[in-house]
């Protein structure tokens, strides 16, 4: 046994220090044949040396563990130009992306659809000259009910360039337009009374109580009145990032974004809207806002990217208070692609020649009673 595991030791300690110093997108082709390999002939392997047996705890300094493997350049796909690999697959808090294609990637977020609103989005990484990749980008989100309408249309595109093996910069712009028109009906969402007229259901009511109009009547007349109102805004929007990765597993992520012009109209009384629908506020707000000053965002973050797990952590500055946290905190399950395939090959062969080292190790223990 001892001899079969110095003869094991002979390939696995050049295979697995190369594997550690090879680049992440060499893993794509991990399994293929390796046409330049020249077998020793019999005078060389006469003349080849017994290297010994390899101990646990080199073994152990061998595991391809992702801090210990160089960076993957292409690992950052939500700020970049980059897309997931063909077949991998991540599931986030907020939403789902696919591979589908090289260097195409689709997704789409579950919680929209889940209320009915239909949404979709996309990456293609049209071009790839040495370090510098360009994409293009599109989302639709549309949502309909009651006489009511809203959608959201993007496009825009990212420019990433490679300045150092371990620092990349990325410079992105995106154009939307959002358009909501119509007004839901009122019997069956009543809560949308307090947005387009908090006065209309008293108003109602003291009609029906001096005999004037039933309250389904007001209803009916004011539904009327909205029915042809419409809210509409464009922004486009400047981002610029970087991302410094100190292995393949961390890296440290500078983002900062505003809108470089934008513009608003609406035919809807968006003053009557209640201070206490904050959040109606703050989507109207955001709508109308301009300039870098109403508009930036700036964060930094640390990521972590585990073999199947992703964790973004940090901090941040925005005009809207809380909105950094979109840059800085986001969690999600990745898995299939060439490089995750061929992480995990490394990680079951490491494991195999530790249980070999094991067995070797307990066959050739003395006895207890040995002296």
């Amino acid at each position: 046994m001892q001899s079969i595991l110095s003869a094991r030791s002979t390939w696995l300690v050049p295979a697995l220090a190369a594997t550690l110093a090879a680049p992440a997108v060499g893993l794509a082709d991990e399994g293929a044949p390796d046409a330049d390999v020249t077998p020793l002939s019999p005078e060389a392997m006469g003349t080849a040396e017994d290297p010994g047996v390899l101990s646990r705890r080199e073994l152990s300094d061998l595991e391809p563990k992702r801090s210990r493997l160089p960076n993957n350049p292409y690992t950052h796909t939500d700020f970049t130009a980059y897309t997931l690999e063909w077949g991998e697959t991540r599931v986030g808090l907020a939403s789902v992306r696919a591979g589908v294609l090289p260097r195409t990637q689709v997704g789409t977020i579950p919680a929209a659809l889940s209320i009915g609103a239909l949404n979709g989005n996309a990456k293609v990484d049209m071009l790839r000259v040495g370090p510098v990749d360009v994409a293009a980008t599109g989302a639709h989100y549309r949502f309909s009910r009651d006489g009511f309408t809203a959608q959201n249309t993007q496009l825009g595109g990212v420019t990433s360039v490679q300045v150092k093996p371990m620092w990349s910069m990325h410079v992105g712009g995106r154009w939307q337009a959002t358009r909501a028109e119509g007004v839901p009906s009122f019997e069956n969402n009543p809560w949308i009374l307090d947005l387009v007229d908090p006065s209309l259901n008293q108003q109602a009511q003291q009609a029906e109580q001096a005999g004037v109009a039933t309250q389904e009547d007001v209803y009916a007349r004011a539904q009327s009145e909205y029915s042809d109102s419409f809210l509409e805004s464009r922004a486009f929007t400047l981002k610029v990032a970087s991302d410094i990765r100190f292995n393949r597993r961390d890296s440290l992520i500078i983002q900062a974004q505003a809108n470089l012009w934008s513009s608003f109209d609406s035919t809807m009384d968006l003053g009557d809207i209640p201070a206490e629908d904050q959040y109606a506020k703050m989507a109207i707000e955001g709508l109308q806002a301009e300039g870098i000053r109403d508009t930036y965002i700036t964060s930094v973050a640390w990521h972590f990217s585990w073999h199947r797990a992703d964790l973004r952590l940090g901090a941040g500055l925005s005009s809207v208070p809380g909105a950094w946290v979109t840059q800085t905190a986001d969690f999600a399950w990745r898995f299939g692609g060439p490089t995750r395939r061929g992480e995990t090959r490394m990680t079951r062969t490491w494991k195999s020649n530790k249980r070999d080292l094991r067995r070797a190790s307990a066959q050739d223990a003395p006895a207890p009673d040995a002296t």
